[in-house]
C-alpha cells in the first residue's frame, strides 16, 4: 500500500509530519522551511493548498493574505498574476528570509 510508512510498530521512532515546514524558523510553506524540516528529522512535511479564482493552486495557510502578505482579503479571490506580485513575509522575526515577492522567478 502507498501509505505503508505511516503505520508505526512497536518501539519504532514517532512519525514526525511539519505542518508548513520549519515554521518556527523559517517562513512557513517555504521550499527552504520544508528542506529545513527534512533535514531536522521530519519524516514527512505538509502543507495547505487554496485555489486562486482562476484555479491555481497557491500554497498558504490561511484563506486569506492578511497575515502573510502585504495583500489582504481571500486568496480565492484573486487570480494567480494579481498573488504573484504579492510581497510576503514582511517580518521581523525572518528578515533573514526576507523576499519582495513570493512568485518564482
Amino acid at each position: 500500500m502507498v501509505l505503508d510508512w505511516l503505520v508505526r510498530k512497536p518501539g519504532s521512532a514517532p512519525l514526525v509530519i511539519a505542518h508548513r515546514g520549519s515554521s518556527g524558523v523559517a517562513p512557513e510553506n517555504t521550499i527552504a522551511s520544508l528542506e529545513l524540516a527534512v533535514s531536522q528529522g521530519a519524516t514527512a512535511v505538509e502543507c495547505d493548498v487554496v485555489l486562486s479564482a482562476d484555479g491555481v493552486p497557491i500554497v498558504i495557510h490561511d484563506t486569506t493574505l492578511d497575515r502573510t502578505t502585504n495583500g489582504f482579503g481571500d486568496v480565492s479571490a484573486l487570480v494567480w498574476s494579481d498573488l504573484a506580485q504579492l510581497g510576503c513575509w514582511i517580518v521581523e522575526r525572518h528578515q533573514v528570509w526576507v523576499r519582495t515577492s513570493c512568485a518564482a522567478k
